[in-house]
């Protein structure tokens, strides 16, 4: 399972991945993070209820890469 936590603070399209209480990357949605091991997400409010309901209310990390790298698609 992959942790969910949204803010304010975040413009829409925005993402922050996280791997042991570290941002180790952000960037827009659509951009492709195949490759990157992490165990939670920032998103705006706006966009976390989007991806929920995108993945059914469930997020894996796998489910988390796939929806923000097609999110544009």
């Amino acid at each position: 399972m992959c942790k969910l936590h949204t803010s304010r603070l975040m413009r829409g399209g925005e993402y922050a991945l996280w791997r042991g209480g570290r941002i180790i990357r952000s960037g827009n949605v659509g951009e492709r993070i195949d490759d990157i091991a992490f165990d939670a997400l920032s998103l705006s409010i706006d966009d976390g209820v989007r991806l929920l309901e995108r993945t059914g209310g469930v997020l894996t990390t796998d489910m988390a890469r796939a929806t923000l790298s097609a999110w544009w698609e």
